[in-house]
């Protein structure tokens, strides 16, 4: 009964586990997208300098 219960909270969570990891790739592949953007308009050196 115990492992019934356990497996539908798990399955009960599975939505918002599912949107925070959609969440975090998300915002990943916008990190990544600016950073193309950024370095194909700044010397590497100029972004070191902007992320240090």
């Amino acid at each position: 009964m115990i492992n019934n219960a356990i497996s539908l909270q798990s399955v009960a969570n599975l939505p918002k586990e599912i949107f925070k990891q959609n969440s975090e790739l998300s915002e990943k592949l916008m990190k990544m997208a600016i950073e193309e953007k950024v370095t194909a308009q700044v010397s590497p050196q100029r972004l070191l300098d902007i992320y240090c």
